[in-house]
């Protein structure tokens, strides 16, 4: 299924209207206090909202709509302070992510494919492929393993040549060699 990404930007806003404030509680004793306090109501916007998403569905379209469950013009959010917020300015930007194109995902859109096909012949022509390739790989792992095993060895092929491109300088073909011994023997004079 193809993946969407991108983000949503958005304004928020609510409307405060002080209820409850009694300035009595503060008072000092012996002071009197009679409380004629009246607040208007108070809109405010705030922007800066901005959510980025990853999402899975079939289209564009059906990416934007899972996009708008989370924030949509008009839906209401309520804060951690209690205080409902009304979502505006809503603004959805998304975009296709391409995958690559791997063998494992080729696989599976062709195995989606087949399964979705009456004809037996096709899935049978798929599997076959698939095995196939994974056969080769195999032998080319197998073959690859070889021939690490034959350069990293003594390195003959690497003196030899070295050899003859320096005219038959006898040194080059013991390169890299243990040195010859005596048997444990060390003489001395």
């Amino acid at each position: 299924m193809p993946t969407f990404e991108g983000s949503v930007t958005f304004e928020i806003e609510t409307q405060i209207e002080p209820d409850g404030i009694r300035f009595d509680r503060y008072a000092p004793e012996g002071v009197e206090v009679e409380d004629e306090s009246y607040f208007s109501s108070q809109d405010i916007r705030i922007d800066g909202g901005s959510i980025g998403l990853k999402i899975e569905a079939e289209t564009l379209e059906a990416a934007e709509r899972l996009a708008q469950e989370i924030i949509s013009e008009g839906a209401e959010y309520e804060d951690d302070n209690g205080f409902t917020w009304v979502a505006s300015s809503v603004y959805v930007e998304l975009e296709k992510v391409e995958e690559p194109m791997t063998l494992v995902r080729a696989q599976e859109i062709l195995t989606n494919l087949v399964s979705n096909s009456d004809d037996e012949e096709i899935g049978e022509a798929v599997r076959f492929v698939f095995t196939y390739i994974a056969e080769l790989g195999t032998r080319i792992s197998s073959l690859v393993t070889q021939v690490e095993r034959l350069t990293a060895g003594t390195g003959a092929i690497g003196r030899a040549e070295r050899f003859v491109a320096t005219g038959g300088d006898t040194e080059v073909l013991t390169e890299g060699l243990p040195e010859a011994s005596d048997g444990g023997n060390e003489a001395t004079a």
